[in-house]
């Protein structure tokens, strides 16, 4: 169908254009409790299309959707009216990227080789192994084996195909204490497969069910502690970072930051070193190249607490003047830390494991949130606790984070797995 598209666009004259193909395949299971509910498997296509047009002073530009079920008369009628519609959109001119010559799909994973019959069953069973006490149980559990194909192709040439795929897990578990049942929500998305891992997060997750069935309230004398973040919190202050260094936010004028600013010195902190990559380990989505061609290459954007690099896309990377954008990311990668978990609880500390919804603002530098379920140590003994709110600077206190020398991967990011905060306010 992919051809067919290009066909037709190149029968028009006057224009450029790009055309992504998508083929996803998938595998799905929904259990309740632990009975299989519904078993499906999935094999769609879909087409999305760019359609560029330069006038005197400016650069149009408009997109659409083609489904693989619509006659090619109707998808002649589509572009015409993307044509149409590209004298609304101004852009300033830019150039689409060429194609290299010694381009090569090296996409790989571990579900590469697997059957994926054979790893539902085996998340199955690694899942409800750790479903096994009287008081909680898990509720729900959806299990999605996805394969990707994306193929892209433009008017300079460029045709390049990659595959992907990822392993996607929601749970859900319920928790009978003496005053209330509770739920709680944990999803896992990794394209590397490792079942002993499944399990061990699973039983972590019914553990922390358990304790925020009984967990109490903070002392009302607290104000201050320690607090120590898990990895999808420092997934998200790495994803402020890497969003304040795009082209497009420096493009409009909204950085806060340039190359050469220093974030940190290192005199009490881990200075962060943070790589934009194609690919990280596990990572749920794994990109040779992104949505305009630009085939992707590691990008240091952070250097030791030194701003490095800009990076982004085609349009406004021509915008700033960059010879050769970097092209836009998914995956970033930040360096591990100087300080064993274990030894970020020799002190009093709070650890934050599920926050309501965690809050970051990047103009003003508040970053907190509600705290659902957390763990305290007083120095003496830890119990968890909820019902409070934590609230700091993230860019003051970014002077004295510590991160952990262990690493993992959560989504699209790979780094240290907890991050030790001092002297946090406490709600």
């Amino acid at each position: 169908m992919i051809n067919k598209i290009v066909s037709l666009l190149k029968k028009q004259k006057g224009i450029e254009y790009k055309v992504k193909e998508l083929k996803t395949k998938t595998t799905e299971l929904f259990f309740v409790r632990d009975r299989l509910e519904t078993n499906r498997k999935t094999n769609v296509a879909t087409y999305y299309v760019t359609v560029y047009k330069r006038f005197d002073t400016y650069m149009g530009e408009s997109s659409f959707e083609v489904s693989p079920m619509q006659e090619l008369d109707e998808v002649e009628d589509l572009i015409q009216r993307a044509i149409d519609r590209c004298k609304y959109v101004k852009n300033q001119p830019f150039e689409l990227p060429e194609a290299l010559k010694t381009f090569k799909d090296t996409s790989k994973c571990d579900l590469d080789s697997l059957d994926d019959d054979e790893v539902a069953k085996n998340v199955v069973k690694a899942v409800f192994k750790a479903d096994n006490s009287v008081d909680g149980w898990i509720n729900s559990v959806e299990i999605f084996i996805n394969r990707h194909e994306t193929r892209l192709m433009n008017s300079n040439g460029i045709d390049y195909t990659s595959h992907s795929a990822d392993l996607f897990i929601e749970m859900i578990p319920t928790w009978v204490g003496k005053n209330e049942e509770i739920e709680l929500y944990q999803s896992i998305t990794t394209s590397a497969i490792n079942y002993n891992d499944i399990y061990n997060k699973a039983k972590e997750l019914m553990a922390n069910a358990k304790a925020r069935a009984v967990a109490k309230n903070l002392p009302k004398k607290l104000k201050k502690c320690n607090v120590i973040l898990p990895q999808e919190e420092i997934a998200m202050i790495v994803d402020s970072f890497v969003k304040q260094l795009s082209y497009s936010v420096s493009f409009m004028n909204m950085n806060l930051f340039k190359v050469g600013d220093q974030l940190s010195d290192g005199a009490d902190c881990d200075n962060m070193t943070i790589t934009l990559k194609k690919a990280v380990e596990g990572t749920s989505d794994a990109r040779l190249f992104d949505g305009d061609g630009i085939v992707l290459k590691d990008c240091n954007i952070i250097k030791d607490g030194i701003i490095k690099k800009l990076h982004g896309d085609q349009k406004y990377g021509s915008y700033l003047g960059v010879k050769k954008p970097t092209g836009a990311y998914t995956n970033a990668e930040l360096e591990p830390g100087s300080v064993a978990y274990e030894d970020m609880l020799n002190e009093p500390y709070i650890y934050c494991v599920y926050f309501s919804s965690p809050q970051l603002e990047e103009y003003s530098s508040y970053y907190g949130g509600e705290v659902r379920l957390g763990f305290y140590f007083d120095g003496k003994d830890t119990y968890p606790v909820t019902g409070f709110s934590i609230a700091g600077n993230l860019y003051e206190d970014l002077k004295h984070f510590r991160f952990s020398k262990e690493v993992d991967t959560f989504q699209t990011f790979r780094g240290p797995k907890y991050l030790w905060i001092p002297n946090v306010n406490i709600n």
